[in-house]
């Protein structure tokens, strides 16, 4: 899961999505037990989202972009997510 157009931005589309994902199939069919994704800091939206279906974020680091993405320097954060987790 990377982008959704700003059109639908707000609807809850995407946690939706990745709630599903993980308990109808990355649970159950996988048995994943632990994930980790990231979120650049200015992002507010997408750390939002990956709260809303338990991540939790377990500190920030820096990235270097390819000119592709803009280049420079950026600070994402580091979400944790695990099933031990589910029903706190």
């Amino acid at each position: 899961l990377d982008y959704l157009a700003p059109s639908a931005a707000g609807q809850g589309l995407m946690s939706s999505t990745l709630r599903t994902l993980i308990l109808d199939y990355l649970i159950p069919v996988l048995h994943v037990h632990k994930m980790y994704s990231s979120a650049f800091t200015q992002n507010l939206a997408s750390k939002r989202v990956l709260e809303i279906c338990g991540f939790r974020e377990v500190g920030t680091f820096e990235t270097v972009l390819d000119e592709g993405r803009g280049g420079g320097v950026r600070e994402q954060w580091h979400m944790e997510w695990r099933t031990e987790w589910m029903g706190e």
